[in-house]
């Protein structure tokens, strides 16, 4: 126990530390995700370990396996700034930009370490129109992928969870049950179902931040309605605050500003009125409906939910909100992650007896309709029937290194480790072509999404159920298709020497 405690106290510390020093410079993977990774994971266990009943041998392997991830996210930090990382970077930049784009430009001010990674100057003249208008062709396609699919699934859903919120329905646990019919038990097949997951989670805001991007508001702010819309209809609260965070996120990396800067604590904040009105939703339909003298359904069940949410039948007050907002910040963010892994390690192998040995990473078995996550296993085993959590299909989702544990153990944690730090290197490749703004629109919701599934998500999640890795394909497909061969560039370089040449 001593052991593990010593090993998670130094390599956190070593963690924070590595990754204050990185605040000098701008946003990149190897700071946002430690600072998600810290926040959630290392510190509550630290802090508030305790009192959530962390002890034995669950505590001992949590507290490894969080050591051996945060020697992960050094290691990371370490290798995105080295030499092989900058070789990697040109290697890439330099297949993707024909070399008639690559003139000296004036370069951006640095400062420190700001001045690390390798950004291709912006093109000019006939090339800089083409590159805006390929753009805006790639942005208006998804957004008509983004926006079918949205309308798709709102039919496919039996009941909307927020239509029925703004109808009058109080009853929590209908709109709970409701919840997952619009979502893990639709009736659609699986692959269906991932896809509507990678629209909300990842599209959408990928839409939303390069129409911002472009200064395409005729695009922007509809995608933001309908998004916003479609990102709140089955009540879930963490997705709309990336989507409204996202628009703010790719402005910041654009500029190459600091993780505190006004334009990221600003975003932060206004990215909280998402969750708060899914939190506030059912209080504030109360208060209209009175109001307005309009009647509601039978109510079925009143008090508390225990989770924060405001009372059944309940009107909207700032008291209900601010409770609310602190049961969000506090215990569903601060420590609920933390809570979750350990139940993971408390359940495997003992209360399970034994691993499952690659079974839950079966790629065979991710699309099965009849397939057991262990996430709902350890959700049933730890939570249901607690805190009116009474929906059979509860899951408890952990972060990667539970998962891996999960798996195999000691071995299952470092291949999550090593797979997690290759996807993170792939993902900041997109960055290299920051000046791009469909290139910078794909990195910005992996960077969130990556951030905010490490604590809470296994590799299933993070490379399959969430879409990550969708991010660098469209990136590698948009690129593919503004690619000049080097017949073509060398044509084009023929034509403009003559025509800028004495005699044209």
């Amino acid at each position: 126990m001593i052991i593990a405690h010593v090993l998670l106290w130094v390599t956190t510390a070593a963690l924070i530390l590595n990754t204050l020093r990185r605040l000098r410079g701008p946003i990149d993977v190897a700071l946002f995700v430690p600072v998600g990774w810290l926040v959630l994971i290392p510190l509550p266990i630290i802090i508030r370990g305790d009192a959530l009943g962390f002890a034995g041998a669950p505590r001992i392997n949590l507290e490894v396996a969080t050591s051996i991830a945060n020697v992960t996210f050094i290691a990371l930090q370490f290798f995105l700034s080295g030499g092989w990382y900058a070789r990697l970077s040109a290697v890439v930049t330099s297949w993707f930009q024909p070399e008639i784009q690559n003139t000296p430009s004036p370069t951006l001010p640095t400062r420190g370490r700001e001045s690390r990674g390798n950004f291709p100057p912006p093109l000019a003249g006939e090339g800089q129109g083409r590159g805006l208008r390929r753009a805006r062709r790639w942005v208006l396609a998804l957004a008509i992928v983004v926006t079918a699919l949205a309308f798709f699934h709102w039919a496919l859903m039996p009941k909307i969870p927020l239509l029925e919120v703004i109808q009058g329905m109080t009853d929590p646990h209908q709109l709970a049950l409701d919840r997952e019919n619009s979502a893990k038990l639709l009736l659609a097949p699986a692959l269906l179902k991932y896809v509507f997951t990678w629209n909300s989670r990842l599209l959408f805001p990928l839409v939303l931040a390069a129409a911002v991007l472009l200064r395409w508001w005729r695009l922007a702010i509809p995608i933001a309605i309908l998004g916003l819309l479609y990102i709140m209809s089955p009540l879930e609260k963490f997705p709309s605050m990336l989507f409204i965070l996202s628009p703010f996120l790719a402005i910041a990396v654009r500029e190459r500003k600091r993780i505190y800067s006004p334009i990221v604590i600003g975003g932060l904040l206004v990215s909280l009125l998402g969750p708060l009105l899914v939190l506030q939703s059912t209080a504030i339909s109360n208060s209209a409906h009175r109001i307005l003298h309009i009647p509601q359904p039978a109510v079925l069940s009143t008090g508390q939910t225990g989770n924060g949410a405001p009372a059944a039948g309940s009107g909207y007050s700032i008291d209900a909100a601010v409770r609310g907002l602190s049961d969000l910040v506090l215990r569903r963010i601060g420590t609920g992650p933390a809570d979750v892994t350990y139940e993971w390690f408390a359940y495997f192998p003992d209360a399970h007896h034994g691993f499952l040995y690659g079974s839950g990473w079966a790629p065979w078995e991710v699309l099965s309709a009849h397939r057991e996550s262990p996430a709902n296993m350890v959700g049933r085993w730890a939570f249901y029937g607690k805190a009116h959590y009474d929906i059979s299909s509860i899951s408890a989702y952990a972060s990667f290194i539970a998962d891996g544990w999960a798996e195999f153990g000691y071995l299952g944690v470092v291949l999550g480790c090593l797979v997690l730090f290759a996807l993170a290197v792939v993902i900041e490749l997109t960055r290299a072509f920051i000046r791009d703004p469909l290139c910078l629109a794909c990195y910005v919701p992996a960077l969130l999404l990556l951030t905010s599934t490490v604590p809470i998500g296994g590799l299933l999640a993070i490379l399959f159920s969430l879409g990550i890795v969708l991010s660098p394909l469209i990136c590698l497909a948009y690129l593919l298709t503004g690619r000049r061969t080097p017949r073509r560039t060398a044509a084009l370089a023929a034509r403009l020497n003559q025509a800028t040449s004495p005699m044209a």
